[in-house]
């Protein structure tokens, strides 16, 4: 194999890898602890624990622009955050 498919492949690992030690460690500490975290996360937290939204949901809506934004200037990194 070429050595850049084994980085992308090695990229896209830890990324899947990386993602879902995230969603195990959100599920099963943070929302049951109600634990406030910084950033985009931390917002979504703060409309759950106040409004009741759906943290996922809340999440998605809130990085739709940074998504747009790095459509716009660096398509790998829209990519990989896609995925």
């Amino acid at each position: 194999m070429r050595a850049w498919v084994k980085s992308v492949i090695k990229k896209l690992l830890m990324i899947g890898l990386g993602s879902t030690m995230i969603g195990i460690g959100i599920n099963t500490f943070i929302i049951p602890s109600h634990i406030i975290n910084g950033g985009i996360f931390g917002i979504s937290l703060l409309v759950k624990y106040l409004w009741g939204f759906k943290m996922g949901m809340t999440m998605v809506c809130l990085n739709v622009p940074i998504y747009l934004m790095a459509l716009k200037y660096d398509l790998s990194y829209f990519l990989h955050s896609l995925y």
